[in-house]
């Protein structure tokens, strides 16, 4: 996953973009968002983990995730806030979790997406 590019092609305004690079690419992209922020489900703790280092997972979360979801947020706005909701009431913690991160993250961002609809 290259955020540079997802970052990047924001500079470009959407009616100009190939049909490829608008919401259907975005709702892709959203779900391969939260997979990664995502905490593996045998997650314990960050002393058992063999797979996650605690500090490079937080980076990316705080770092280039949420720079991503916020521009998948733009492009999905409904449909984003739908998604999440689904998130918070997953039937694992490490979703909920999830969710609740990016909603935390972006929290400042959905008041203007919630007051379009």
């Amino acid at each position: 996953l290259t955020v540079d590019f997802w970052c990047s092609i924001q500079d470009t305004p959407l009616e100009q973009r190939n049909e490829q690079l608008r919401q259907p690419l975005y709702r892709n992209l959203y779900q391969m968002m939260i997979k990664q922020c995502t905490l593996p489900a045998d997650f314990t703790t960050w002393e058992e983990s063999d797979e996650l280092q605690e500090e490079d997972f937080e980076r990316f979360r705080e770092q280039s995730a949420i720079e991503v979801l916020g521009t998948c947020m733009q492009l999905l706005h409904s449909e984003f806030v739908a998604s999440l909701r689904e998130g918070l009431g997953a039937p694992s913690w490490q979703q909920v979790e999830a969710a609740m991160f990016v909603v935390r993250g972006l929290h400042v961002d959905f008041k203007g997406v919630l007051s379009r609809g």
